[in-house]
């Protein structure tokens, strides 16, 4: 138990023995809780707090091996208290009693009470306004400083370097110095999801969704009784789970829980096979993640995009797929059902290219914001008449019934904002963001996208 001493106000027993001329400390932030003398609390207030109170006297710390630690914590929370101006010196009023102060030597928990008509439910103490206070605080001091470097804090706040980061928000982080690398992986969150739905033993596969997998609205139950045995399933906590892991390191899951997540409502046995696939494949993979290099020639953000045309066996919609990179690593990716029938494979593709681009402007406002210009964004699309329709628009005729929405590419290729570029579909890496790849194909993707174990 780490131990802090606190100074507190003593019992008013027989008055106090502080000379009127001594000089007193008044607290700066408000009236103190514990007060004697001129109080309006009622007698049974003032006995109850009496009775509470911790009997000890002013005494010098336990002659032992902590007396060091004691007087440590002493020094420590005076010099706090004197820096942040907790309190002045002032003359005692005429007609004013003080209330005396002393240390308290307990090495146990304290509770305390929140004050009335300042509660808040779940809150053991504290101020509805005090974190927005401090955060106005610290906000004007950061835009004083020009959004410097964290270094230039410290000498208005208290700071403690913890040294570089190992782990953030379940997501471990592996440096290598030598080789300029960075892996962020999720291997301790994935074993507790595994342990957790009973898959830790589970038989491996190679792939996160098999080609056999053909999930519809046909496949959710039925009948009462497949009904009720569905409903003692965690199947929402399970894909909740997986969504987790897939949005923070994992973009190979992409593909298998956008495909899961359209049945939480009413998820049937079939969609319940699925998600154990996931997690057989988790299994295999669990320390997977992804690596980020240094690339000073490479532009600096980097998309692919994909379609897979009517995909969708309930409405026939068509799947898009984009992934961007930085650093040679993955930053950005998405797998999601279009939200109109595409007509054609171009189409598909096209609208495809039209939301990945909206991406790349908001990443590239993003690292403008960091202090680098980039300039212009690089996609890569594996359709030629996409390419050509997204250029210039040839065609029309047959796409002239297409949102017009998706026509803004053509205008950020005219201002140079979007470059895109035609490339061969075995080098696509948001391939496995669209459909079900063979083991093969699959393995290839995650090696395009420095996807591997750390």
């Amino acid at each position: 138990m780490e131990l802090e001493p606190h100074p507190v106000a003593p019992e008013n027993r027989g008055g106090s023995h502080r000379s009127s001329n001594d000089p007193i400390a008044v607290e700066s932030g408000g009236s103190s809780l514990l007060t004697s003398g001129g109080s309006t609390t009622n007698e049974l207030q003032m006995y109850h707090l009496a009775r509470d109170r911790p009997r000890c006297t002013n005494v010098k710390p336990p002659n032992s091996q902590e007396k060091k630690e004691w007087m440590g914590a002493m020094i420590e929370e005076m010099e706090f208290l004197h820096k942040n101006h907790t309190w002045e010196l002032v003359q005692l009023p005429e007609g004013k009693k003080a209330t005396e102060c002393k240390w308290v030597y307990k090495k146990k928990p304290i509770y305390m009470e929140q004050q009335d008509r300042f509660t808040q439910p779940g809150r053991e103490y504290g101020l509805k306004q005090s974190p927005r206070q401090w955060y106005k605080r610290f906000d004007s001091y950061m835009l004083q400083i020009g959004y410097k470097r964290c270094d230039l804090v410290k000498p208005r706040f208290e700071m403690k370097d913890l040294g570089a980061a190992t782990k953030i928000l379940g997501m471990e982080i592996h440096r290598d110095r030598g080789s300029r690398k960075l892996w962020l992986s999720q291997r301790g969150y994935v074993e507790k999801v595994l342990d957790r739905f009973g898959m830790s033993k589970a038989k491996l596969v190679s792939t996160p969704l098999a080609n056999h997998f053909k999930l519809s609205l046909e496949q959710c139950p039925k009948t009462d009784r497949e009904i009720e045995d569905m409903a003692k399933v965690s199947y929402a906590s399970a894909v909740d789970c997986l969504m987790y892991a897939m949005v923070c390191t994992r973009p190979d899951l992409a593909h298998a829980v956008s495909q899961v997540c359209k049945y939480m409502s009413k998820s049937g046995k079939y969609h319940w096979e699925a998600v154990k696939w996931i997690f057989r494949y988790l299994k295999g993979t669990v320390g997977h993640g992804v690596v980020f290099g240094s690339q000073q020639n490479d532009p600096l953000v980097v998309g692919y995009m994909d379609s897979d045309f009517a995909g969708d066996l309930d409405d026939r919609r068509s799947t898009t797929g984009y992934v961007f990179t930085l650093g040679g690593g993955p930053i950005c990716w998405n797998s999601t059902v279009q939200s109109v029938v595409a007509l054609s494979t171009t189409e598909a593709e096209y609208m495809a290219v039209a939301e990945a681009a909206k991406e790349a402007l908001w990443l590239n406002g993003l690292v403008k914001e960091l202090g680098v210009e980039q300039g212009r964004v690089q996609l890569h699309c594996d359709s030629q008449s996409a390419t050509y329709l997204a250029k210039n628009q040839v065609y029309h005729a047959r796409t002239k019934h297409i949102d017009v929405r998706y026509h803004k590419i053509i205008q950020l290729i005219a201002s140079g904002e979007i470059i895109l570029l035609k490339f061969h579909t075995s080098e696509n890496t948001a391939d496995m963001l669209t459909k079900p790849l063979t083991a093969k194909k699959f393995n290839h993707c995650l090696d395009l996208l420095n996807v591997y174990s750390c």
